[in-house]
């Protein structure tokens, strides 16, 4: 089974193959911030085309991996923390979806946060530097979630949204006045808890969102239930999401990652082929039907038009 990912790194840039379309991921800078400390990844093992030849494409893979993280503003490295966090899962992204169905998955993603902490431990200098960190597993119709600090995830069903974490937050003194302070968080090795939510129930239809406080702090779950609605293209959902966080204020980095579970994209009917009339062969074509066709050539319909309410067919060859 093939393994596709698409990652968002805050100083890398962008990188890996195309995902599914059942996917969404997308970061920006908002309009305040002056760099990017928020990374983002999906990750999938899908069936290869032959296997799913019998199936809608784009249907559900089976496994899916979806993680936000954000440098915590006001610490120098959040940049480099989340990016530690974010290099980490990508490596153990393939490992971790291929662990057999009967695996303990809550407790290998909580494990992978962290090993991750201990990654952020190691590659920055400032002891203050940290990320949140919020994932999402999917695996067949099951949700496990585990997430540090006060990145989100979110499911829709049926037009509602709910959220799936809380925040690890309280209220401190700083120089800016009184503050929200993260009480949990990744390369903090004092202050981390890992909140784990196993065997979620997923229905087709499900949407699952995950995002850091830069869109939490100006789009609600309302404002989630309406950019999603009957949407089929989870990756403009996603921009849409981020979109609409920068546009309300804008004052932080804003990502977001979508999966939609069991939705597949609109299918085109295409046009039905008319029935062959050789007497309607435009007229530098008709001379070959006085004989029988070669057998590498087969007609189609070059042009269909109406004239007075009756329909016309130019006919071509073509080679087989």
């Amino acid at each position: 089974m093939p393994f596709r990912y698409r990652l968002l790194h805050p100083i890398e840039g962008a990188s890996g193959e195309g995902v599914s379309t059942n996917f969404g991921i997308h970061s920006s800078l908002g309009r305040v911030r002056g760099n990017q400390e928020d990374a983002a990844l999906v990750a999938e093992i899908s069936e290869d085309a032959r296997r799913r030849k019998t199936r809608l494409r784009g249907a559900a893979p089976e496994r899916a991996l979806l993680a936000v993280f954000d440098g915590a503003g006001g610490y120098s490295q959040g940049d480099i923390a989340s990016g530690a966090a974010v290099s980490h899962f990508s490596e153990n992204a393939e490992r971790l979806l291929s662990l057999p169905q009967d695996a303990e998955h809550a407790s290998e993603l909580e494990r992978l946060v962290h090993s991750a902490s201990e990654q952020v431990v190691g590659a920055v200098t400032d002891p203050k530097a940290c990320t949140t960190a919020a994932a999402a597993l999917v695996r067949g119709n099951s949700l496990h979630v585990a997430h540090a600090g006060d990145s989100r995830v979110y499911l829709m069903r049926n037009g509602r949204v709910e959220a799936l974490t809380e925040d690890h937050l309280t209220s401190g003194q700083t120089p800016q006045g009184v503050q929200p302070l993260l009480t949990s968080a990744l390369g903090n090795r004092v202050h981390l808890k890992v909140s784990v939510q196993q065997g979620v129930e997923l229905k087709p239809g499900d949407a699952v969102v995950v995002v850091t406080d830069g869109v939490t702090k100006y789009v609600h779950e309302a404002g989630l239930a309406e950019l999603i609605g009957g949407n089929r293209n989870a990756q403009a959902v996603a921009e849409a999401i981020v979109a609409r966080a920068d546009r309300r204020g804008g004052s932080d980095n804003s990502s977001a990652v979508v999966y939609f579970h069991g939705r597949s994209p609109k299918k085109t009917r295409a046009a039905r082929q008319p029935k062959f009339d050789p007497r309607q062969l435009s007229r530098e074509h008709r001379s070959i039907v006085s004989e029988p066709a070669p057998w590498y050539l087969i007609p189609f319909a070059d042009r269909v038009s109406y004239i007075n309410g009756r329909k016309e067919i130019r006919w071509r060859w073509r080679r087989r």
